[in-house]
C-alpha cells in the first residue's frame, strides 16, 4: 500500500510540473550495466519502501553494483 501511495504521489508531482521522462531517458547511454544498475536499485527501493525482510540483502547487492558502475565509468 505504502509502495502504491508512494508511485501515485511521484506521478501526480511529474504531471503538475510537466516532467517529460522521454527527454531524460532518451539520452542515456543504455549499455547492460546501466540497465542492471537501474534494475537493482528499482528492486532496492521497492523492498525497502514495502518494508520487506530481505531488503537488507538487496541494499548490499545494489551498493556493490553502483560501485562496479561508477567505477568502471571513464571520464
Amino acid at each position: 500500500m505504502q509502495a502504491a501511495l508512494v508511485l501515485s504521489i511521484a506521478i501526480a508531482a511529474a504531471t503538475f510540473f510537466k516532467v517529460d521522462f522521454t527527454d531524460v531517458l532518451g539520452k542515456l547511454d543504455w549499455d547492460i550495466r546501466s540497465l542492471l544498475a537501474f534494475v537493482v536499485v528499482a528492486a532496492f527501493c521497492i523492498a525497502a519502501i514495502g518494508g520487506s525482510d530481505g531488503s537488507h540483502l538487496l541494499k548490499d547487492v545494489a551498493l556493490v553494483v553502483i560501485g562496479f558502475y561508477f567505477g568502471g565509468l571513464t571520464i
